[in-house]
């Protein structure tokens, strides 16, 4: 229903939900204590209204961070050890 409700406000696109359950699973789950599916856990149903500028910003960011660390990586010489 609330899907429903944003596409009804024109918000599609604009608004994007983030849902969140006590028994959260991805289809892949190792098992009910798979560390990854804790992401999507909380102690009772809930969801979050998430404006998707924000996500794409951050996303953005987080690839630009990550492409700067890897150039930084490759950058290094294969032998960094420390001289002591």
């Amino acid at each position: 229903w609330v899907d429903a409700a944003i596409e009804a406000a024109g918000l599609s696109g604009l608004v994007q939900l983030a849902r969140f359950h006590p028994d959260f699973r991805f289809a892949d789950s190792e098992g009910p204590e798979d560390a990854a599916d804790f992401v999507g856990r909380a102690p009772f149903p809930a969801f979050h209204f998430l404006r998707e500028s924000e996500v794409t910003a951050a996303l953005d960011g987080a690839a630009r961070d990550n492409a700067a660390l890897e150039a930084t990586v490759a950058e290094e010489p294969e032998d960094s050890e420390a001289v002591g």
